[in-house]
């Protein structure tokens, strides 16, 4: 299992608009599962966005895609990160 859930948010251009961390337990009433898609999905309401423990590191992630040479502007072509 796991006790966190890392989520991240790409614009039109497949840029990081939000990437936030939030504790497994405080997610979980917005997980629903997708047999089409056979995985997991979040309910992102406006309700989601206000639970307590919801940590925003938008900018620690693009910050560090930035330092390891892979994310590089806003245009569409770009690499977003080297793993």
């Amino acid at each position: 299992g796991f006790d966190q859930i890392a989520l991240i948010l790409f614009d039109q251009d497949f840029n990081v608009s939000k990437a936030i961390i939030i504790p497994r337990s405080v997610a979980e009433p917005y997980l629903r599962w997708s047999a089409r898609q056979s995985g997991w999905f979040v309910s992102l309401t406006q309700s989601f966005w206000k639970e307590p423990g919801l940590v925003d590191v938008t900018h620690l992630l693009t910050r560090s895609c930035q330092e390891l040479g892979g994310y590089q502007g806003t245009k569409r072509n770009e690499r977003v990160a080297v793993a």
